[in-house]
């Protein structure tokens, strides 16, 4: 490390500090206060009132390293993958139904928020596919901007979804519940304590997950590589402690204060537009997601709270711990969280130029 690089990231760590302190904080209070999900939806509150407060490029909203932040949600899949075991994969037979279901909230899920997005908020067709597409944010975006879309918009409108799904479904359940979930309730998987050995063992898992997750072009690879690779050491018992839920608490905290921080620069008139029609998008993603729950339901012997956690457009982080939380298979609810993402970047998109680009081209209007 030259000392020009070393003097900036000393002081990039500098930055960081002040504002993890303040999102640590927010998360203590969270916690104290029975938050669903208090160490990462504290600090992500937190950091979003202070990143909106405050001039973009203040010392208090640095830009959060994306290094760090993928260690943390490569933690998150450790744990998932942890969960693996015969007794819970044990209703895979029936997975192709629900899998079937998922494909159907996902390709209704498009068509219904593109509506919304192009006649509701009258935005352009690109920009209004792209910021509809029920999965995959960061290649919605860059795949939206490549075809003349909104950027901000976009960006604006895919955080959005992915925060008030965050947010409202952990609250959901704990009101349903009448306990708080996520770690206000201790999300951790029942297993022996984590030796030495498991730790190293953990810790290449994790570099060797998210290297192939790379390589392989996974969706969603920095969690599901790391999931997977936890998965089959759990399951062929090479590894038999558990991630300790204090790691998995940090790294709530650490991804939290990345997701709030994105809100730096973001102009309040466009957050209140892009907040009003992402609250009607979930809206509609509520009521699809129960029309096919009811459709699926009688063939299936699946509890309907693992069915709303895994047909939900949310995080795939983020459902995979309220799954641990109210005793869903973590497993089950990824795997379909994953299967929305692949379809929503590689046949999603392909519909868009097949039909709605070429439509557009031909009105004069698509971007």
């Amino acid at each position: 490390m030259t000392m020009p690089t070393a003097r900036l990231t000393l002081r990039l760590f500098a930055r960081l500090s002040g504002v993890l302190l303040i999102t640590l904080t927010a998360a203590v209070i969270a916690r104290w206060g029975g938050m669903p999900l208090p160490w990462m939806l504290g600090p992500l509150i937190a950091a979003a009132m202070l990143a909106m407060s405050l001039p973009a490029g203040h010392w208090l909203v640095p830009p959060f390293p994306n290094s760090i932040r993928g260690i943390c949600v490569g933690v998150v899949g450790l744990m998932i993958g942890g969960s693996f075991t015969p007794a819970l994969m044990s209703s895979a037979g029936e997975w192709w139904i629900t899998l079937l279901g998922m494909a159907a909230v996902t390709l209704l899920l498009q068509c219904l928020n593109y509506l919304w997005f192009r006649r509701g908020m009258g935005l352009d067709p690109t920009t209004a596919w792209f910021s509809g597409s029920p999965g995959g944010l960061m290649e919605n975006i860059a795949l939206g901007e490549a075809h003349g879309g909104d950027l901000r918009i976009i960006s604006a409108l895919q955080f959005l979804r992915i925060i008030l799904v965050v947010i409202t479904l952990p609250t959901a359940f704990s009101i349903w519940n009448g306990a708080p979930v996520g770690s206000s309730a201790g999300v951790q998987v029942p297993g022996p304590p984590l030796t030495a050995t498991d730790g190293l063992l953990l810790a290449a898992a994790l570099v060797l997950g998210q290297w192939g997750a790379r390589r392989l072009s996974l969706p969603a690879g920095v969690v599901v590589g790391p999931l997977i690779v936890s998965a089959i050491a759990h399951a062929t018992g090479l590894i038999g402690g558990q991630v300790p839920p204090g790691l998995v608490s940090g790294a709530q905290w650490l991804v939290g204060t990345a997701l709030g921080l994105r809100f730096a620069g973001m102009q309040r008139a466009r957050l209140v537009q892009c907040l009003g029609g992402a609250v009607v998008a979930l809206g509609i993603s509520v009521a699809a997601v129960g029309a096919i729950i009811a459709i699926v339901l009688p063939f299936i012997d699946i509890p309907v709270p693992a069915l709303v956690l895994s047909y939900i457009p949310g995080g795939v982080v983020e459902m995979g711990l309220i799954a641990l939380s109210i005793g869903a298979n973590p497993v089950f609810v990824t795997a379909h969280h994953v299967f929305r993402i692949l379809i929503a970047v590689m046949i999603t998109p392909q519909i868009f130029l097949r039909h709605v680009a070429r439509r557009g081209a031909r009105t004069g209007v698509a971007k």
